[in-house]
């Protein structure tokens, strides 16, 4: 099964190669107009951090129109006095379906970019693809690393970009924004602003939203970077018993079913919200009293908008996607921080020995120690 996989992954990268190759004979650089095109091929969590690195640029290149493309599930978040046009692309189609990448590629040169900035230090061939076929003269990168790309088809692609950016893996994002910044000439300013303008949310979509609620985020990636679900549901009951105070488990489709678990495990009603629109989502999260998650990109949401919250958060990434902002964070320091998520036990500690009560004990410095009875 292992030669299996192996196998299929190599011929998918020689098809991407080759479609690649093909797709550049078509697609030449070009003079392009004032016009500055960013690509980020990762989540919703990447794109809301990145957002006040974003605004800098804007305001260095006033005339300049800045065009955003990105995952359909975030676009909405985008929609907003930051960029001019956003360009949605589904993420799984894109890969699979050729055609579809003529036509999302069609529209990219639409454009007529001068710069072309792929702002995922994760970088992946389909981003790589789209900043270089851009037709932009100047088409900038980070170096990256090799955790979803292989690091063949990273040297490869390397060939055509303008300008690499290098920034250790570890490093902080914020400062791997600075870098690739400066290689622009923006001054990329100092203690990251609050994302006010930045996030589209459309007034109308407050309307019956509860105030106040403390909204829980039991969601992430993987399994192995999420809070055991019976803590989410002890912790709920917990916050539950406040008085006047609602509880929402909030998530997207996939966490579907991981919600409802949590939910039947407490023993306290609760709210469970997972079909919501994200940017009704975002405005949920701004009405709160509190948010309390895994690092996800709901969790960014809250700190980037001013909300309190507490993020529990293990050691994978741990000195690269720190929240900023509002969101205050608890964790379990081991020797093996920074593993990039390849984590050496049954389970991940960094996680799974963290408490209820370390994290009530956090709630309770943010909201006060009455309104979380033991």
């Amino acid at each position: 099964m292992k030669r299996m996989s192996e196998s299929i992954r190599w011929i998918k990268r020689m098809m991407d190669r080759i479609v690649f190759s093909l797709f550049g004979l078509f697609f030449r650089t070009r003079e392009g107009a004032n016009t500055i095109l960013v690509i980020r091929t990762d989540g919703i969590g990447d794109l809301v951090f990145s957002l006040p690195f974003v605004r800098n640029l804007k305001e260095h290149f006033r005339d300049h129109r800045l065009v955003l493309v990105c995952r359909d599930a975030a676009a909405p978040l985008a929609q907003s006095d930051l960029f001019d046009s956003v360009v949605p692309f589904h993420y799984m189609q894109y890969r699979w379906n050729y055609f579809y990448r003529l036509i999302i590629i069609s529209r990219i040169r639409t454009f007529t970019p001068s710069y072309t900035l792929y702002l995922s230090y994760h970088r992946q061939h389909i981003g790589d693809e789209m900043a270089i076929l851009s037709g932009a003269e100047r088409v900038v990168a980070f170096d990256g690393n090799d955790e979803i790309i292989h690091p063949d088809m990273r040297r490869a692609n390397d060939r055509h970009y303008s300008d690499i950016v290098h920034a250790d893996d570890h490093s902080p994002e914020s400062e791997k924004y600075r870098l690739l910044l400066e290689k622009l000439g923006v001054p990329s300013g100092g203690e990251l602003e609050k994302l006010k303008g930045s996030l589209g949310m459309s007034e109308g979509r407050e309307r019956g939203l509860p105030e106040k609620a403390i909204v829980l985020t039991p969601g992430g990636s993987s399994a192995l970077r999420r809070w055991p679900p019976e803590r989410f549901a002890e912790l709920g009951d917990r916050l539950a018993q406040a008085v006047g105070t609602k509880v929402i488990l909030c998530g997207n489709q996939h966490e579907k079913a991981l919600l409802a678990a949590i939910a039947g495990k407490m023993s306290k009603p609760c709210a469970v919200e997972c079909d919501l629109p994200i940017e009704t989502v975002a405005m949920l999260i701004k009405k709160a009293k509190l948010v309390v998650g895994n690092e996800s990109g709901l969790v960014h949401i809250a700190a980037s908008l001013g909300t309190p919250a507490v993020v529990i958060l293990g050691g994978g990434h741990y000195s690269r996607y720190f929240p900023y902002g509002s969101a205050k964070i608890v964790n379990h320091k081991l020797d093996c921080y920074e593993c990039n998520w390849k984590c050496p036990f049954p389970e991940p500690y960094c996680l799974t020995r963290i408490s209820v009560e370390e994290v009530v004990m956090e709630v309770e410095r943010i909201v006060g120690r009455d309104t979380v009875p033991t």
